[in-house]
């Protein structure tokens, strides 16, 4: 009797956002409005586009997975992008940025870091 043996590489990107409590504090139903409405974006425009999936979507933070890591890595880009255009009219002590982008494969990691005061402060990829 032979065992399927056969292996697939995928990359995880995690997503977690700045101040959440500080923001769901000040204006809990437009903060939770916000968050959905990009996620719902992420989810259906980001995520097919880089060939991901959403696995979990749990208060401030969410989970895909992706055939690749370039496309994880791409995504998080485009997710980058979404939200700083999607925020940029909110009065800067109330966007949802994001403190880090994940991207996890086995045997590997990298830190798509954001470390952003504002929305034109660059991010950095570092490797951890």
């Amino acid at each position: 009797m032979q065992t399927d043996t056969t292996r697939r590489l995928r990359a995880m990107l995690f997503i977690d956002v700045v101040d959440s409590v500080r923001l769901t504090h000040d204006d809990q139903q437009g903060t939770i409005d916000r968050w959905r409405k990009l996620m719902a974006a992420v989810a259906t425009e980001d995520l097919p586009k880089w060939r991901g999936r959403r696995v979990k979507l749990q208060g401030d933070g969410m989970l895909s997975e992706f055939e690749s890591t370039v496309g994880a890595i791409e995504c998080a880009i485009a997710i980058r992008s979404r939200v700083a255009r999607s925020e940029q009219d909110v009065e800067p002590f109330r966007r949802v940025s994001h403190r880090q982008m994940r991207v996890e494969t086995p045997g590997q990691a990298l830190a798509l870091t954001t470390h952003m005061a504002g929305y034109n402060s660059p991010g950095m990829i570092e490797s951890v």
